[in-house]
Order: structure tokens, then sequence, then C-alpha cells
């Protein structure tokens, strides 16, 4: 592995294609380091996703927020906001994890659309090995850190990058608990329609079909969606945002699809759901 730039080597397959396996065991040690990248413009959840991420992780002191708060001077602050849900104290004095979580505020006004914000949250990694992508209102099971290397080790793949329109917030209570899912066969979302039809003649994701009882993450290649993304941090540093795309919505995700393909980068549907997305009541605007 060439050290300055994370890059392997690809060495060419012999007989059936085989990915290139996972370059050391680091995905189980209960000190690698995670980076979540969160782009908020002006939400309300943005405290409670910082919440629910730091007080269900198995070992939250390994987790680094990348936070790019969007607000206008009525919203409320993210990072204070957090603090008091965690303290129950109108502080942010001994706040569990602050340290850990990197603020880049914004005034709304300012704000140039999902790409460039998230441009600006890739600048907040730090010397994390592993990352992750989320929006700013979701939630997750207990111990998600954990069961998300472990999916990630199933694809045996180093440059696995798992992605998805993530389910609901409604499902969680049927992924808690040793439950079984949705209709209780493990129904998961799975990104494999687009449409050439976007704004401005853009290609863009259409929809999920569902995936049920997998026994392993699927392979989709070419389809990743921006609200959950995790693979090693190599692809945040070898296939950044382009910030010079202002206010691209449709055409975001496909754009960057390509881009990690031809670097090597194989898409997979996560095969259970650990992840959820509110989708009724995230923008207060």
């Amino acid at each position: 592995m060439d050290r300055d730039t994370g890059w392997i080597p690809f060495e060419e397959p012999t007989g059936s294609w085989t990915p290139y396996p996972p370059v050391s065991d680091s995905w189980r040690k209960n000190d690698t380091k995670l980076f979540i990248m969160i782009a908020s413009f002006r939400d309300k959840l943005c405290p409670v996703t910082l919440f629910n991420l730091y007080t269900k992780a198995a070992q939250p002191s390994r987790i680094f927020a990348g936070v790019v708060q969007q607000n206008t001077k009525e919203d409320p602050d993210c990072l204070f906001e957090y603090c008091r849900l965690v303290t129950g104290k109108n502080t942010t004095e001994n706040c569990p994890h602050k340290d850990n979580i990197r603020l880049n505020r914004v005034n709304a006004k300012e704000a140039k659309g999902p790409t460039w914000a998230r441009a600006l949250g890739s600048l907040l990694l730090g010397d994390e090995e592993f990352c992750m992508q989320i929006d700013s209102h979701m939630d997750f099971v207990p111990n998600w850190d954990l069961r998300m290397f472990e999916m990630w080790k199933l694809t045996n793949n180093e440059y696995a990058v798992l992605s998805t329109y993530v389910a609901g917030s409604e499902q969680l209570p049927f992924n808690l608990n040793g439950r079984s899912g949705l209709n209780n066969v493990h129904e998961v979302p799975h990104l494999c329609m687009v449409t050439f039809q976007g704004l401005g003649g853009l290609v863009r994701n259409w929809g999920t079909k569902c995936m049920r009882n997998l026994p392993h993450p699927k392979l989709t290649n070419m389809i990743w969606g921006a609200g959950l993304s995790f693979s090693k941090c190599h692809a945040e540093r070898k296939v950044p945002y382009d910030p010079h795309t202002p206010f691209i919505f449709d055409g975001e995700e496909f754009s960057r699809a390509i881009r990690m393909w031809t670097y090597g980068y194989d898409i997979y549907s996560p095969h259970r759901v650990y992840v959820v997305h509110n989708y009724h009541e995230s923008q207060v605007c």
C-alpha cells in the first residue's frame, strides 16, 4: 500500500474475479476511528442525530463527527443543543464527546446546496480510517458502530462502500431486540433504478426495490446514495466531493458513484437496517 495516498495496487485476477480483501483486521478493533460527515441545513433534528449517534454507539469515544451547520440566528445550534440533551444543562461544559465534534458554522443565506456543503464536510476529516456520511436527521440501533464495521467486513473488499436510501425511522422498532426487521423478513432498501429525466437532464437515482433475508451485502455498482455511505476513508480522500457544483441536487449521487467506480470502488446495499432516516419532521423550513 502506498503510505502517502492510501492506494492499494490492483492485482489482475486469475480465473473468476474476487475483490481485493481488507488489508488489516482494524475493523474489529475497538479503537479504530470512525469519521461521521453530516451536512445540516436549518435542521432542528441535527442535535438529536448527534445524541443518537453517541448514546447508541458501543464505542462512542472513537467516533468523530464533522458537522457543516447551515443555520440562521433563530435556529438551534447543533453542538449546544446536543450538549443540553446529553447533560440536561444549558452549557457545553462537561459535555460527553464534545471534543470529538468538529463544527463548521455557515450562515444559511450563504448556503450553496448539498454538494457544496458536503465538500466543506470532507475538509473536517482528520486521520480517521473509516468514514460514514449521513443526513442530519437519523437514528440508529444499539451498537450500530460495531454492526456497521461487521457488515463492511462481510463484503471482504477493501474497496467496499455500503450505501442506500435509508429506511424510515418508523422501521427502527422492527430492527431492535433481535427482531427480524419489517414484516419479519429483514427487509432492506436496495438502490437499483435511475432516471435520465432529472432537473437539467441530469441522471439521478429514481428509487429502491426491497430485498429480503440477504446473507450479506449485495453488490450494486454505479448506484450510490448520499444519505448513507460507509467505507474506508481513502474513498473520501481519493474521490472527494466537487465543491464547484453549487445548488446541484439531481445528479449529485450518480456523479459521485461514477467517480467511485472508476477509482475501483464497489458499492453494496446493506443487508440489514442499522441506520434509519426521519423523513417526516427533518426540516424547519
